[in-house]
């Protein structure tokens, strides 16, 4: 799968981008699905990329939205080097609003996807 991925990521931006950049996204992209955490979050659920939600007037766009039987997980990818508070506020509006529309636990993460591994990070506080 990862090498078709990355043939369709060369054809869509290689020509804006440089190579050594698209290797760079293809090689986070590996370290994000080896890591066990964000593996045991995908399993066993239907997964939605780039989904809008639109709740109380506004409109979101959720990086990517796990359905399982018993809860909802949403997961928000960065790049950044550090957690930011604006980051944690994001997320926690996604997990308030999913609860309230799917009437389920959400579990919220915010899944860091550096250049030296991934680091995913549970949203505790609402």
């Amino acid at each position: 799968y990862m090498p078709e991925a990355f043939a369709s990521l060369k054809n869509r931006y290689g020509f804006i981008l440089k190579e050594s950049v698209l290797q760079d996204i293809y090689n986070r992209i590996q370290k994000l699905l080896e890591h066990e955490t964000f593996a045991s979050l995908v399993q066993e659920g239907s997964c939605y990329k780039e989904q809008p939600l639109y709740y109380q007037g506004e409109r979101k766009q959720l990086d990517l939205l796990v359905e399982k039987d018993e809860e909802i997980i949403v997961i928000d990818y960065k790049t950044s080097r550090t957690t930011q508070r604006a980051h944690l506020s994001q997320v926690t509006q996604y997990q308030k609003a999913l609860e309230t529309i799917y009437n389920k636990k959400c579990r919220a993460y915010l899944c860091y996807l550096r250049e030296e591994g991934c680091e995913m990070v549970e949203i505790t506080e609402k």
